[in-house]
């Protein structure tokens, strides 16, 4: 009897000790992965408010902001403004587009849309949450509420950033056909 208890005790014991052992390596595997996800999330935070950005540009237009012409650039100030994204964001097979304000623009934008791109992928393959896009949100619902961009992106074909406004539960209207053409 005495054995029997004594075999009990030991049998708990180290059903508690390989149990405790469990536990701390979900534990610790948790907290890799929050570090993983910092490794991931912070130098897109940085890249994103980089002040030499490429995205600059794009990012002053969606918040409604005048850019001041370069020296080159044909225009006043008025016109790089996003009342005018329907012009400057044309087809460019459709009418061609040589003023160097609004190829600087378009370029401005392609980088913005690429890098809610990546953000699209790392969501898609587990690299970042949900909660960490919600860091770029901002200028996510910006440019899906403006119609010219979402047109840009169509005849563009930046099927990221449209799986990107799937992924958030943000219509992305007419980029629906190209969510539908990637393997979601």
């Amino acid at each position: 009897m005495a054995l029997d208890i004594i075999e009990l005790i030991t049998t708990m014991f180290g059903v508690i000790i390989g149990s405790i052992g469990i536990l701390w390596g979900v534990y610790t595997y948790y907290q890799s992965q929050i570090l993983k996800r910092k490794e991931i999330i912070f130098p897109l935070i940085d890249e994103y408010h980089r002040e030499r950005s490429d995205m600059v540009m794009a990012k002053l237009i969606l918040d409604d902001f005048n850019l001041v012409p370069k020296k080159n650039w044909w225009w006043n100030t008025w016109y790089y403004h996003q009342d005018h994204l329907k012009v400057i964001l044309r087809d460019h097979k459709l009418v061609y587009c040589d003023d160097p304000g609004e190829i600087a623009i378009r370029a401005s934008l392609d980088s913005l849309l690429n890098f809610f791109g990546k953000l699209a992928y790392l969501y898609k393959i587990g690299l970042i949450h949900r909660d960490d896009l919600l860091y770029f949100r901002y200028f996510i619902i910006r440019a899906a509420n403006h119609p010219d961009v979402i047109e840009y992106a169509r005849i563009y074909n930046f099927d990221l950033f449209a799986l990107l406004l799937y992924q958030l539960n943000i219509n992305p209207g007419p980029l629906m056909k190209l969510v539908r053409n990637l393997d979601t």
